[in-house]
């Protein structure tokens, strides 16, 4: 999902990087502010992702390698809340993948 969904991202730095061409003919520049516009919402939901999916992998780590009960409840609680988003989220995701 996460690579499908790089695509968007990269998408958008190109775009930010055309829109500030100063040589871009007007008609792109609507265009290209019109498509940069379509993409945040999923580029947002992009990064949410991956941040939920780090969260889940840099907990996980911690819960097999920490002794400190603390630490470790910590950890449970940021899986936890990670592992409850995350369907969520890619529910989210689809539904802004659908055409429009």
């Amino acid at each position: 999902m996460l690579e499908r969904l790089r695509k968007f991202i990269d998408e958008r730095g190109i775009i930010q990087q055309k829109l500030g061409d100063p040589s871009l003919d007007p008609s792109q520049y609507k265009d290209l502010g019109r498509r940069l516009r379509a993409l945040e919402n999923i580029v947002q939901l992009a990064s949410e992702l991956e941040n939920i999916e780090k969260t889940i992998k840099d907990s996980r780590e911690i819960l097999s390698a920490e002794k400190d009960s603390e630490i470790r409840e910590m950890a449970e609680q940021d899986l936890n809340s990670a592992e409850q988003r995350k369907p969520k989220l890619l529910e989210e995701i689809q539904l802004e993948l659908l055409p429009k």
